[in-house]
């Protein structure tokens, strides 16, 4: 920056008309700018409140500004901000103390602590009477940023040798704050700067990963997937995903518990290419317009859980959205109707087509049996994107003779169901 201290900044001591001091040290420089510069005065980082200033190149300028008595060094910078011509961020500095000004007030920043959930900072700031001054007097910590002010917190009356804590909330948005001391005499409404100018900085929020969320409308569908580029799961029955909604608590609440959640119940098992697929049906009821929600998922292998995976999908109006069309019939595809299992595996694959992201449930009839039986249906799933699903069924016995069971799958999808598909039938033979 092409500026030029000129001789050493003085410092005056600030006297009230009743000659007690409020803490204060003005400070005033000279310098002398080779070119046109506009400049921000920066006490510790933080503007001193005076404004952006212009000067003149090759003229000497004064510049004045405030430092607490406080009895610390504290950094004045000068900043230029580009709009004269000059290039941005160049900046000079000087350290300079006012610790040989007096003080009524002291104000010491007692303790500072974050809460664990909000991330506000709580700092507590010690006023005392130094009794430099027989009035008593009320002090005051104010917190200022970019963003509006704090409201100023007050001590009551103080008599020489009294102190007081006030505490001051920062709020967890990232800015640079700077906490300011005032003084107000007892009987005076009028409140004056004093002795405190302490530079925090807030918590820095990390980016909201809910701010991209995806949005449906009560009755829609939410799909859930495995990523492309996650590994596949095993597919020997070692390894299957947890699934778990919850609804999302506004930032600095307690976090909702989480539920199993699912078109298998939460406990996802993976296709034969070791991929998976999952479902929501949603509701104006349980998932109103405006609600917020959360899906973990947790790949599991001998029932240790992996770190987990967090989507987040949003309700909103449906308003002016036309309605889907209901999912096409699904087709079974194997196994074929007529199929006899003789195998003693006893989960028997059952696939076929239909609407991507719809959820395939599924009835039977007995159309043959020698023994009343509560039969099982196949497990519910999900059409991948490529529409196609997969899922298992039990397998059947009976003691007494064959049994012929017919199965029929229906999808279902935004609310709206398809037609039953044509039945398979599948013949369980006799145990011997």
């Amino acid at each position: 920056m092409a500026l030029n201290w000129v001789g050493t900044p003085s410092i005056t001591c600030q006297v009230s008309s009743q000659g007690y001091p409020y803490g204060l040290a003005a400070v005033s420089f000279q310098f002398t700018p080779t070119v046109t510069h506009t400049v921000e005065v920066l006490v510790d980082g933080f503007p001193d409140g005076i404004g952006k200033q212009r000067w003149t190149g090759g003229t000497t300028a004064n510049a004045n500004t405030f430092i607490p008595a406080d009895g610390k060094s504290h950094t004045i910078r000068l900043v230029d901000d580009g709009t004269s011509g000059t290039p941005a961020a160049e900046s000079i500095q000087v350290t300079v103390s006012g610790e040989s000004c007096g003080k009524v007030l002291s104000y010491e920043v007692t303790a500072e602590a974050t809460h664990p959930v909000t991330k506000q900072k709580y700092i507590d700031v010690t006023v005392t009477h130094t009794g430099s001054s027989s009035l008593r007097f009320q002090g005051g910590v104010q917190a200022y940023s970019s963003s509006d002010p704090s409201s100023r917190q007050w001590t009551g009356l103080l008599a020489p040798g009294e102190s007081e804590i006030v505490q001051v909330v920062i709020p967890a948005n990232g800015l640079l704050h700077v906490l300011k001391g005032f003084m107000q005499k007892e009987g005076d409404s009028s409140g004056f700067t004093s002795a405190l100018w302490h530079v925090v900085r807030a918590f820095n929020p990390p980016p909201d990963p809910a701010e991209n969320a995806t949005e449906f409308f009560p009755g829609e569908t939410v799909i859930i997937t495995s990523s492309p580029a996650a590994t596949p799961l095993a597919t020997d029955g070692s390894e299957w995903v947890m699934l778990e909604l919850r609804e999302r608590a506004p930032i600095g609440q307690t976090p909702n518990p989480w539920t199993l959640v699912g078109t298998e119940g939460g406990l996802v098992p993976p296709r034969q290419d070791g991929t998976w697929v999952s479902s929501i049906e949603t509701s104006s009821e349980a998932f109103p317009i405006g609600s917020k929600w959360d899906v973990r998922s947790r790949r599991f292998r001998a029932f240790k859980p992996s770190e987990e995976h967090i989507e987040y999908f949003d309700m909103i109006n449906p308003d002016n959205v036309p309605p889907p069309p209901p999912p096409a019939k699904p087709v079974i595809t194997s196994p074929a109707s007529g199929y006899r299992h003789t195998s003693t595996v006893i989960l028997v694959p059952i696939s076929g087509t239909g609407t991507p992201g719809s959820t395939i449930g599924f009835k039977l009839d007995v159309i043959q049996t020698s023994l009343e039986l509560p039969w099982d249906l196949p497990m519910p799933c999900t059409v991948d994107a490529d529409g196609n699903w997969t899922t298992h069924i039990s397998r059947e016995s009976s003691y007494l003779g064959d049994t012929t069971i017919a199965y029929s799958a229906r999808a279902k999808r935004n609310g709206l169901y398809s037609e039953w598909s044509d039945p398979v039938n599948i013949v369980w033979p006799r145990d011997k």
